[in-house]
């Protein structure tokens, strides 16, 4: 799991128009892991969500399953001892769809 915090100024929605609300400054906990650091924004998702080389294994790209995080919107929380809980944001659809 992965936390980010708002760090925009401006409450933001995860995933969707309709998603969940993240008021700015707040921090969310979301599914996955962080599956990399590019110049301007965290990857996440799940290790299927990885495209290697078949011959050489090295990553060379992602599935639809990863998310992006701008990092002029969100900050990636290291994990701390005893941190407090977050929100927990997921990009599901919600009950009712």
């Amino acid at each position: 799991m992965a936390r980010f915090k708002n760090i925009s100024g401006d409450d933001r929605r995860v995933g969707r128009t309709d998603g969940p609300l993240v008021a700015a400054g707040d921090v969310i906990t979301v599914d996955g892991d962080v599956l990399a650091e590019l110049d301007d924004a965290w990857v996440t998702g799940g290790p299927d969500d990885v495209v290697r080389d078949e011959q050489t294994k090295e990553r060379i790209g992602f599935t639809g399953g990863a998310r992006a995080w701008p990092k002029d919107t969100w900050e990636l929380v290291r994990e701390a001892v005893h941190a407090p809980a977050a929100k927990r944001a997921t990009t599901e659809p919600a009950k009712g769809e």
